[in-house]
């Protein structure tokens, strides 16, 4: 048997293969009080304190770490923590790339933020706003703290910044998702009141979960003020209507757990029926009214009255006001009831017909003037229109120009609509139209006498009949051109002359008219009268003497 000393050199021997700070890989064989042994090839094993271990290994791991003592009483210290200390450098960018979660002791506060020891070669800043997910924790001087390095500055030395708020956000969101994971759609669950949002409020479960209560999960009825049913640290059963596994959110209902108002609407409230409600919130195209405690129906603008453009709902009704409607409608499936005011009292078109039939001339005030034409106000709310081409027989006027506002005015129905709302007047449907007399008068090839009232570039603008205008080109002024320029420029306003209508046009407002017609007709007229003069002479009856001489012949 070997003695003591001869032990003692040949374990010596075995350490001389061992380089003071080598890397060095073992199996972990023992655990003990103070140290974990561990196998790393050679006749003996080395020593790692336990307090380097954040979770004690078991036996059969493999550990990484460096020679840091050799002899004395142990024979081979180990350390981790230099290893991972001395290797930090190599791997921060792989630490950054796969968020490995680091530990680290903080040194101080500084304005900014936290200095904090890594390991004994290694110090990073981690700023204010990344060292906690709440704005009123404090780090103590001291404390070991968990994070992610984020971002690894190399030139001049190697500064690090940390980031422990996000690491903590995505604990705390696995716990949400283990806990929310928990429970079914469907389930009860008793939560407090937290917080009032603008869409609703949030409610925390078991001092862990925050759930969504939607306002439109609130209540049956129309939910415009929260709390008017439900105020910061109520506490309350609710029902989980959906589970979001992903953000660990619940969406919650509180009206789920009540008996649906709707499931019986048609027993409370029946179409064409008048109810009384309360205008609750006014919107630019409508307004809210509460019918009951639970169910609350839509009064649209377009259903305030018969007669009025209703630009705001305000022009009629204001919030708190109690008013009757009539139902017009109710959508169970959609949960909606739409309601009429104009309705209770009927459409007072359906009475204007008696008052204003076709053919009655009445009397209005101008209202309103358009480029077209303009409306006329006959009765409270009942307003007519007027169009440009009914002001005049004769001529194109511009209802700018003819039309003032606020002033009177007759004219004579020749459309009423009760339909489509719709009453048209003509003012100059007052008189016969000049053009239906005219056409009656005269026809086409008769001849009369007009006279000049404007000289034009290409012919004679002149009145005609009851002040209908006709007009002359210069080429029917002559024979020729230079005949016709004589004529017309020895024609002076206000000269008269006879000519022939060639032309009525009463739809186009056209008259058209020949001088040099009427001078050829004359000239016809005068050889015929002359080849057929009645005479006892002979010599007066040319023509027919020359029949005769043929005849004898």
């Amino acid at each position: 048997m070997e003695n003591q000393e001869d032990l003692q050199e040949s374990y010596l021997k075995v350490l001389e293969k061992v380089d003071l700070g080598s890397n060095v890989s073992g199996i972990v064989v023992n655990i003990m009080r103070d140290y974990v042994l561990v196998d790393i090839g050679y006749k003996s094993e080395g020593f790692i304190k336990i307090s380097e271990f954040d979770n004690i290994p078991n036996i059969g791991d493999k550990i990484d770490a460096i020679v840091t003592r050799i002899g004395g009483e142990l024979g081979l210290i180990l350390s981790v923590e230099k290893f991972h200390s001395l290797s930090f450098q190599d791997k921060v960018d792989e630490y950054i790339l796969n968020r490995k979660v680091i530990k680290g002791k903080v040194l101080f506060e500084m304005s900014s933020g936290y200095k904090i020891q890594i390991n004994e070669n290694t110090i990073g800043f981690m700023p204010l706003y990344l060292s906690s997910k709440s704005k009123d924790e404090k780090l103590k001087k001291g404390s070991i703290v968990e994070f992610y390095v984020i971002e690894a500055i190399k030139t001049d030395g190697l500064r690090l910044i940390l980031d422990r708020r996000t690491l903590e956000w995505e604990r705390e969101i696995e716990k949400r998702k283990e806990f929310v994971s928990s429970y079914n759609e469907g389930d009860i669950v008793d939560g407090v009141v937290e917080k009032i949002i603008e869409y609703g409020a949030i409610i925390r479960i078991k001092d862990f979960v925050l759930g969504i209560l939607n306002k439109r999960n609130i209540a049956f009825t129309r939910v415009e003020n929260i709390e008017d049913f439900i105020r910061v640290g109520d506490r309350l059963k609710l029902k989980i209507i959906k589970l979001n596994l992903k953000t660990a959110k619940m969406e919650l209902s509180l009206k789920a757990l009540k008996t649906n108002p709707w499931d019986s609407i048609e027993s409370k409230y029946v179409v064409e029926s008048i109810v009384k409600g309360k205008v609750v919130k006014i919107l630019p195209f409508g307004a809210v009214v509460e019918l009951d405690s639970e169910i609350s129906g839509f009064l649209h603008v377009s259903n305030f009255s018969w007669v009025r453009a209703i630009k705001s709902p305000r022009e009629v009704v204001k919030v708190g006001q109690i008013i009757e409607v009539k139902i017009l409608e109710i959508d169970k499936k959609n949960q909606r009831i739409s309601l009429g005011i104009k309705q209770v009292n009927g459409n007072p078109w359906d009475n204007l017909a008696d008052r204003f039939s076709v053919g009655k001339i009445i009397q209005g005030v101008v209202k309103n003037i358009t480029k077209t034409g303009a409306f006329i106000n006959i009765e409270e709310g009942i307003d007519a229109y007027i169009s440009k081409f009914d002001i005049s027989w004769l001529n194109d006027i511009n209802p700018e120009d003819y039309f003032k506002l606020g002033s009177s005015i007759s004219g004579k129905i020749i459309e009423f609509d009760a339909k489509r709302q719709n009453i048209r007047l003509g003012i100059k449907q007052l008189e016969e139209n000049p053009w239906d007399d005219f056409a009656r008068s005269y026809k086409k090839g008769d001849s009369l006498e007009v006279e000049v009232v404007e000289k034009k570039s290409k012919g004679l603008q002149v009145k005609v009949y009851n002040k209908i205008m006709g007009f002359i080109s210069k080429i029917q002024l002559g024979d020729t051109k230079e005949s016709s320029m004589d004529t017309f420029d020895n024609l002076n306003i206000g000269d008269k002359l006879k000519v022939v209508l060639t032309n009525i046009d009463s739809k186009n407002k056209l008259v058209l008219l020949s001088y040099r017609e009427y001078k050829s007709q004359k000239s016809r007229e005068e050889i015929s009268s002359y080849l057929f003069k009645e005479d006892e002479g002979e010599s007066y009856k040319p023509f027919e003497n020359l029949l005769k001489r043929k005849a004898d012949v």
